[in-house]
Order: C-alpha cells, then structure tokens, then sequence
C-alpha cells in the first residue's frame, strides 16, 4: 500500500526584481501609398519635407478611418436618378458618420501635421485650433460648409461655405478632416450603386473636385475625388472643370492659391521628342468653369516610357494629377 504525501507543492514568493518580457507587438503594414511614398523619399531627398507631411497626412487619416463605422446610406432609386441627372452628388451631411469628439482630435491634427511643416499660417492654426474647442460654434460651421460645397441641395451656393471672419486655410483643412469619414460613404455607396452613367467633372459622392485621373489598361480615364476618395469615369480629352474638349494645345496654367504642397504622382504614356500633352487653360480660351472662377488644370510633361514621374508641386491648388 502505497502512502499519500499531504504535502502541498512548495510556493514561490513574489519577486518584483523579475520581469517577464512580452514579445513585441508585429509592427502594423505599412500601405502601399506609405512605402511608395518613402521610397519616392529615398529616391529624391530634396522633397522629404513635403513627404514627410504626407506620411503623416496619410497615417493620422488611416487611423481615424479604422474607427469610423461604415454608413447604412439609404438611398430612394427616384431621388438617386434626379441627383444624378442634375449633376448633384448623392452624400448629404446628415449620412456621415461623424462623430464629433473624432472630428474635433481630427482637425486639431490635421492642423498640426500642416502647420509643422509650415503649410499653415501661425494666425489660421491657432483660429482653426480654438474653432476646434468651440463645439458649438464647429458643427453649424462644418454642416453649412458641407452643404455650400457638396452642392447636394438645390440653390447651395459655394460662396457662402464660411463666414467672412473664417481663415483663408479653414477649406484645406476641413477637406483633409473630414476625409476619413466621408471616404467611409464613398465605399458604403460605390459598392451598391452604379456610377456610369455620371458624367460631370465633380464627385458624384460629395461634390468635390478630383484630384487625381490615371488612365486605365483599357483606355479609360477614371478621376479621383479630392474629399471623400470616390471615383468615376471621364472623358479622356475633357477638362472636368470647365468642360473644354477642344483637343487643341492649349497654353498651360498653373494656380497658386492652394498653399498645401501636394506631390504629382502619373503615369505619363509615351510622346514624339518635343511634343507636349495638350491642357485645358479655359481661363484663357473658352467660357469660364461654373463650378470655379477659372480653369484650374495643370502641366503634364511628356515621358519616354510609361514610367512615373514624381514631382513636388509647392503651393499648387487642389492639382488634378492626370495620368
């Protein structure tokens, strides 16, 4: 017969001297507009700087949108066709999901990142940082700007989308803020509703204007919206500001009113020696936008393959980015 031992197993005392290392957390994957953009950085280190705020732009943007839930955006198919046949997008402000306390950390960010690397004035920072703190002067603002810009209802007008005391930096701002939420309603939407037959220059989600084309394989020339990310197909040899389809040169004009430094990234088919892609300068040749004052299309220079060309564009307005 074999004994029992009532002994209990001896207990160790706490030691608070040792510590038990946890693994490292895997580093999140970087995106592939992340990666390019550091190698563009590696490659041309003359424009760190405005890659740089890039990087950060983007990062800041990725980590809000991760928390922002998708919208269930019912959309009536009559009211949808009378939209679309009127050439006014279909995102009303009451369908993004905004949550406010975000929104705020969001456009205190965004102005931030910009004014670190001196792409906002020290005046507009810190008004746009106290309109940050003022929840109830935000909201009406940010709803009435929306409204003005979008052109979602019938009579909105562009010109009052701010009060007259506003910054002048308070657009790049609230267009750079409010992307992550408005990109959320672009994939609520794109997936369920079919944009072909849209054909205007402006964004058939939010109203905004592109800010990058690429050319497709099959020869189909697909903009970019510059708020909320949606795109659409265009017509290859027109300006989607102002509508001009003459496939004449024009002479190339380039606004500086924009004061983001933005990076032109295009993919550039291959030209004759000395040829040049012809441009839109409506504002020179032609009836003026009636969506904008002047024509606001940029340069595009030639390539001898389709490789792509990286340039910084200081102080461009809103650059259509044309591939």
């Amino acid at each position: 017969m074999t004994s029992t031992s009532t002994e209990s197993d001896p207990i160790l005392p706490y030691n608070p001297l040792i510590v038990i290392d946890r693994p490292p957390r895997p580093p999140r994957a970087e995106t592939r507009e992340i990666v390019e953009l550091k190698q563009l950085r590696v490659a041309q280190p003359e424009l760190a700087s405005a890659i740089d705020m890039q990087i950060a732009l983007v990062d800041m943007q990725r980590r809000v949108q991760g928390r922002v839930p998708l919208p269930w955006i019912q959309v009536d198919p009559e009211w949808q066709r009378a939209q679309q046949s009127a050439g006014r997008p279909l995102v009303r402000f009451r369908d993004i999901p905004l949550e406010w306390s975000d929104f705020r950390l969001t456009l205190r960010q965004t102005a931030d990142i910009l004014q670190r690397f001196d792409a906002l004035e020290r005046g507009d920072y810190e008004k746009i940082v106290a309109l940050g703190r003022d929840g109830n002067a935000l909201e009406p603002l940010v709803n009435a700007w929306y409204e003005a810009t979008s052109g979602v209802e019938p009579g909105s007008d562009p010109k009052n989308r701010a009060p007259s005391d506003a910054p002048a930096s308070l657009d790049q701002v609230l267009v750079l803020a409010l992307r992550p939420f408005l990109a959320r309603c672009a994939e609520a939407l794109t997936s369920r509703i079919d944009l072909g037959t849209w054909t205007h220059g402006h964004c058939p989600i939010c109203g905004w204007e592109p800010d990058f084309a690429v050319i497709t394989p099959n020869a189909d020339r697909r903009l970019f919206c510059g708020r909320c990310v949606a795109q659409w197909s265009f017509a290859a040899h027109t300006c989607p500001f102002c509508a001009n389809d003459d496939p004449r040169p024009h002479h190339l004009v380039r606004d500086t009113r924009w004061p983001l430094p933005r990076l032109r990234v295009r993919r550039v088919p291959a030209l004759p020696e000395g040829v040049r892609r012809p441009q839109c300068s409506a504002s020179r040749h032609g009836p003026p936008s009636t969506r904008s004052p002047r024509c606001r299309s940029m340069r595009l220079r030639c390539s001898e393959d389709m490789s792509v060309e990286k340039r910084p564009v200081a102080g461009a307005s809103r650059t259509v980015r044309v591939a």
